[in-house]
C-alpha cells in the first residue's frame, strides 16, 4: 500500500485496495467520490505520463523537453485534439459527465498539491529539467484531450473495417473472412 490519505471534498469513505502487484482497486459510495479517488491514486502512480500525454495532445512537448520537440509540436497541434477536446466540453458533454471528469480532476490536483515535481515523479527527479518546468494542475478538459490522443492511436486497423465494411455489399462473411 501506499499510506493513508485524507482526501478532502468526498461524501463518504472511499476505500483503495492495492493487491501484491501495487494495482489499486477502489471503492466507493458514490461516483463523484469514485472518479475522485481515481484521479488521485492515477496521479499518485503515473502523473509523468499523464503529464507527458497532456504535453502531447496540446501540442507543447517542447515546453517540457526543449527545443528538439518543436516539429512533433507543430503536428499535434495541426492535429487540433485540445481545442476539440475544449469544444466538446464546453458544448456535448452532459452536467453529469462534467461533474464526474470535475471530481477526477479534483483527486489529481489534491495530490498534486504540494509537491515539487521531484516529489511527484521519479521521472521529473531524473529528467532534472534545466527550463524550470513545473506541472500545472489537471483539468477536465486534459481528460477528454487525452481520449482524442487514445481514439488516434487505436484507429490502427480503420482501413481494414472500412474495406471490411464495403465488401459487405457484394460479398457473403465466408469471402470476406
Amino acid at each position: 500500500t501506499k499510506g493513508s490519505v485524507t482526501l478532502q471534498g468526498l461524501s463518504g469513505p472511499v476505500d483503495v485496495k492495492r493487491d501484491g502487484y501495487g494495482i489499486p482497486q477502489v471503492y466507493a459510495s458514490s461516483p463523484q467520490d469514485l472518479f475522485m479517488a481515481q484521479g488521485y491514486v492515477q496521479a499518485q502512480d503515473r502523473f509523468y505520463e499523464m503529464d507527458v500525454r497532456r504535453h502531447m495532445t496540446s501540442g507543447r512537448l517542447s515546453e517540457m523537453f526543449g527545443k528538439g520537440q518543436v516539429q512533433n509540436d507543430e503536428f499535434l497541434r495541426t492535429l487540433g485534439w485540445d481545442r476539440v477536446a475544449e469544444q466538446e466540453y464546453d458544448k456535448k458533454l452532459s452536467a453529469t459527465t462534467k461533474k464526474y471528469l470535475q471530481a477526477y480532476a479534483q483527486g489529481v490536483n489534491a495530490y498534486l498539491k504540494g509537491r515539487d515535481a521531484k516529489d511527484i515523479s521519479l521521472e521529473y527527479a531524473a529528467l532534472g529539467f534545466t527550463n524550470d518546468y513545473k506541472p500545472a494542475p489537471w483539468t477536465p478538459v486534459d481528460s477528454v484531450s487525452w481520449l482524442k490522443a487514445m481514439a488516434w492511436d487505436l484507429r490502427g486497423n480503420m482501413q481494414d473495417e472500412i474495406d471490411r465494411a464495403l465488401m459487405t455489399s457484394r460479398l457473403g462473411p465466408k469471402q470476406i473472412k
